[in-house]
């Protein structure tokens, strides 16, 4: 195998949220941070959407702190920076941010390398991460339009539905949804409510309120 010039290391650096993008172009992927030894270039190493969601929360100013990964170039002696996580820098100590320096001589990819210094050697302890939650699905409740349902009230329970959701002002955010035979004919109508695949049998109109107030 061959001799590895590249040397990792953990990234947590901290300081001041300059902006996205790296110079000359609008990269959303790299943010500029300012710390106490100079400007870097940082790569945004996380899903799009939850870089998306970075974009509204930040502003040019915010205290801050990446946590990721730094890989050492043992040749060119350049560092590259992944962050994983931003978390806001609650234990941040006032600093007067260093003159940015120049490319390295030789470079002309600012995107793929930050200044060719080290980071912070002692940072101080990591702040609590505050995880972005995934977008919760919209709720979705089944209800089963065969014939033999249909008979024995499926419509009505249907009309009950919405008309519970529309008073109690959840039309936006639970769905219904006619589906094919549930394979339970003779206890019917039935219905199912999503997420929670809570089956409901021979469900009655009068009985959706209750229905309605369990799961939202």
């Amino acid at each position: 195998m061959g001799k590895s010039y590249k040397q990792t290391s953990e990234l947590n650096l901290e300081g001041r949220f300059l902006g996205f993008g790296i110079p000359g172009g609008t990269n959303l992927k790299y943010f500029r941070l300012a710390t106490a030894e100079g400007e870097r270039f940082i790569k945004l190493d996380m899903p799009k959407k939850q870089r998306a969601i970075l974009e509204t929360q930040l502003r040019p100013g915010d205290w801050v702190r990446a946590i990721g990964e730094k890989q050492l170039n043992l040749k060119t002696g350049l560092w590259k920076l992944k962050a994983y996580h931003i978390l806001p820098a609650l234990n941040s100590v006032s600093f007067e941010p260093a003159p940015i320096a120049s490319p390295v001589s030789g470079c002309d990819h600012f995107r793929d390398c930050a200044i060719a210094e080290t980071c912070v050697s002692s940072p101080p302890p990591i702040a609590t991460l505050e995880p972005i939650l995934p977008e919760k699905k919209k709720a979705t409740i089944l209800i089963c339009q065969k014939s033999d349902c249909r008979k024995k009230g499926g419509a009505a329970v249907c009309k009950a539905l919405e008309e519970q959701l529309r008073q109690k002002g959840l039309e936006d955010n639970v769905t219904i949804k006619g589906t094919g035979c549930m394979s339970r004919c003779k206890a019917g109508p039935n219905v199912v409510v999503m997420p929670d695949k809570a089956r409901y049998t021979n469900i009655q109109p009068e009985e959706i309120p209750k229905l309605i107030a369990n799961h939202f």
